[in-house]
């Protein structure tokens, strides 16, 4: 299946509340939605989600780097070669992983879709039909907004995770206190020090297939593995369950749950925690709709 067309569509993605993670404040991401159509039609979807603190990758520049870089190695090529097309794309991008996985994602789904099998099924078969989920309690330097938040994931989510490392040593403590006491014993708790494990996450890594090339390495050398990401949308949500599907041990529970702070989602169906576990998707591609009346009403590019 030849490939028609690459675009590269820049959202207006609104947060519901401010995200805080380690010294970083968002209130709104610069996600681009990444489309690949093949020549019947068919739409592969990727997501990018820049974060300038990780890569210096902007909104500008996912575009840019579509459009210019990207395209002219995928126009005219078979989708169904995603693996050598990912090698060219990425000597074209240089330590843009959050690019690199936006066209990732989009050539696996429209591969995917294109053999009428989910991403999983491509990868060698999924281990498991649904993946454990924490909930992220965002850093705050008062404790008790940090355990107020706790206090609301809680009922939803049978591990909370709290991002430790900026202030005192004392004043992180002090935290942890104040959302255990408010929580209960119940929980187990997760402290994000950036060291606990080898946490693959799609966007950081430059897309699917290059997460799991690292989980497999670690896997190699005997290291416990997670599934992280970034406050992604639905898309790139999607394409983090399709790698947690493959992958034969996770050791603690995912970070799959960043489309849930968002005030509009570009999926039609919502990602349900259940039990603390998110279900797999097993739609052929990544496993979701796009909605494309929510895309172009937050496409920056509108009149």
């Amino acid at each position: 299946m030849r490939i028609a067309r690459v675009e590269a569509v820049p959202l207006e993605a609104r947060l519901k509340t401010p995200f805080r993670f380690g010294s970083v404040v968002r209130t709104t991401s610069a996600n681009v939605l990444v489309r690949i159509t093949g020549e019947d039609g068919v739409v592969g979807y990727g997501e990018a989600c820049p974060v300038p603190q990780l890569t210096a990758e902007t909104q500008e520049s996912v575009v840019a780097l579509v459009e210019q870089r990207v395209t002219p190695e995928l126009l005219g090529e078979d989708a169904l070669r995603w693996r050598p097309l990912l090698e060219r794309v990425a000597e074209r991008l240089f330590q843009a992983s959050f690019t690199l996985a936006a066209v990732d994602m989009a050539l696996l789904d429209l591969a995917g879709k294109r053999l009428g099998v989910p991403v999983h099924v491509l990868l060698g078969g999924r281990c498991r039909d649904a993946i454990e989920v924490h909930g992220s309690v965002g850093w705050d330097a008062d404790p008790e907004r940090m355990a107020d938040t706790a206090e609301r994931q809680a009922p939803e989510f049978r591990w909370l995770k709290l991002y430790a490392g900026t202030g005192t040593l004392e004043e992180d403590l002090e935290r942890i206190a104040a959302v255990r006491r408010r929580v209960g014993d119940g929980h187990a708790l997760l402290l994000d020090v950036n060291g606990q494990c080898i946490n693959v996450g799609i966007s950081k890594l430059g897309g699917i297939v290059a997460a799991l090339d690292t989980a497999t390495a670690a896997r190699s050398g005997f290291l416990d593995t997670a599934v992280g990401s970034v406050v992604e949308l639905g898309v790139a949500t999607a394409a983090g369950l399709q790698l947690a599907a493959v992958l034969p041990d996770v050791a603690y529970p995912s970070y799959l749950i960043g489309s849930r702070k968002y005030a509009r989602q570009i999926t039609s169906s919502p990602f349900e925690v259940v039990h603390g576990h998110l279900a797999i998707g097993t739609a052929p591609g990544l496993g979701v709709d796009v909605d494309e009346e929510a895309v172009a009403a937050m496409d920056l590019r509108r009149p």
